[in-house]
C-alpha cells in the first residue's frame, strides 16, 4: 500500500491560501500535451524530508512573445556570433520556425520567440589537460555574454555543473576511471515576481582550455496575462503522489504533472520550491518543483528525482 509521511513541522508550515475572483479558464492544464511513457508504483513509499513552502494565495501568468524576433533581429544577431550569409532555407509554403546557420564546426539557432542555441560539433574524447575550475568557468562564462550584449541585468542564482564525462579503463586490471569531467556548463537564473524562473536565463559550456563550446541564451519577452489561484504546496504533493502510484500509463494527473522517474520503490523529497516556468503552449507560469532522491532494486544507491506540478488551481 502507498505510504506517504508528513513531518508535523511541515504540516503546521502550509500557509493559508486566500482566494481570489480571476478565472481559471484562460490557460490549459501544463502537460495537456504531452504523452509521458512509463507506469507507477501502487506500493511506491514517499517520504517527506522537507517543509512545504510558504506561497502566495495567486500569482500572473505571462504569456510569451511568440514573434520578438524579425529577419532583421536574427541576422544582427548572427553576424555577432560569426555566421554571415543567409539562414537554411525553407521549403515551399513553410512558416519560419527557427533561423538555422552553420559556420565549420558550429551551427546556430535562432527562435523567433527569443531563444538562441549555439552548437559545437567539436568532438569531445580526450581527457582535458587544463579544464577551468569552477569560478573561472562562471568568469568565461559572465565575459562572453557581456561581450555579446547577452548578460541579464539581473542575476537571482548561478549554478556550475558537470556537462560532459569520459571514463577510462585499464586492459590490464579493468579498473574504471570513474567519470572525469570533459566540460562544465554554467547557468544563470533570473527571477519574476520574487520567484525563480526555472529555466536558466543564459546557459554555457565551457570546455578544455577555457573554450565556449555550446550556448542557450532566453531573451523571453512576455506580458502579464493575469492572476490565477494556486494550488497548496499539499495538494500538489497529493497529485504528485497520485501520479507515481498510478498503474495506468497515462493517468488524469499527467495533465498536471510531470517526473523524469516512475516505477520505483521509494522516494525522498528533499526539496519543494515555487518557480515560474515555459511550457511549449506560450506561458510564463508557476510551477511547484519537487527534488529528491529515488530509490529501487534498479539503482540501490538512488538517483535524482525532479517532478514539476502545475500550480494553478482548477
Amino acid at each position: 500500500m502507498k505510504k506517504v509521511f508528513f513531518p508535523l513541522l511541515a504540516i503546521l508550515a502550509i500557509c493559508s491560501i486566500a482566494a481570489t475572483s480571476c478565472s481559471q479558464l484562460a490557460v490549459p492544464p501544463a502537460f495537456d500535451d504531452i504523452m509521458q511513457g512509463g507506469t507507477g508504483n501502487p506500493d511506491v513509499e514517499i517520504i517527506l524530508g522537507t517543509e512545504f513552502p510558504v506561497v502566495p494565495g495567486s500569482l500572473p501568468v505571462y504569456r510569451i512573445d511568440q514573434s520578438l524576433f524579425d529577419n532583421k533581429d536574427v541576422s544582427v544577431i548572427a553576424k555577432k556570433l560569426g555566421f554571415n550569409g543567409d539562414p537554411a532555407p525553407l521549403k515551399s509554403g513553410e512558416e519560419r520556425a527557427v533561423y538555422s546557420y552553420t559556420n565549420g564546426t558550429q551551427r546556430l539557432e535562432v527562435y523567433p520567440y527569443g531563444r538562441l542555441k549555439l552548437y559545437s560539433s567539436v568532438s569531445l574524447s580526450d581527457i582535458p589537460k587544463n579544464l577551468p575550475s569552477d569560478e573561472e568557468c562562471i568568469n568565461i562564462a559572465r565575459v562572453w555574454l557581456i561581450a555579446n550584449d547577452f548578460y541579464p541585468d539581473i542575476i537571482t542564482g548561478i549554478k556550475v555543473a558537470v556537462n560532459k564525462t569520459i571514463a577510462t579503463v585499464d586492459t590490464e586490471t579493468s579498473n574504471s576511471s570513474g567519470d572525469i569531467p570533459l566540460s562544465k556548463n554554467i547557468s544563470f537564473f533570473t527571477s519574476i515576481d520574487d520567484f525563480e524562473i526555472n529555466l536558466p536565463k543564459a546557459s554555457i559550456a565551457i570546455g578544455d582550455g577555457g573554450e565556449v563550446l555550446d550556448a542557450s541564451v532566453n531573451f523571453w519577452r512576455f506580458d502579464k496575462n493575469s492572476s490565477f489561484d494556486l494550488k497548496s504546496p499539499k495538494t500538489a504533493l497529493e497529485i504528485l503522489s497520485r501520479y507515481l502510484s498510478s498503474p495506468e500509463y497515462n493517468p488524469p494527473e499527467a495533465k498536471e504533472c510531470m517526473t523524469n522517474w516512475r516505477g520505483f520503490q521509494r522516494l525522498v523529497i528533499n526539496s519543494i520550491s515555487l518557480r515560474y516556468s515555459i511550457r511549449d503552449n506560450g506561458f510564463m507560469r508557476p510551477f511547484y518543483i519537487f527534488e529528491g532522491v529515488v530509490y529501487s532494486t534498479s539503482y540501490p544507491d538512488g538517483e535524482s528525482f525532479v517532478g514539476s506540478v502545475d500550480a494553478i488551481a482548477r
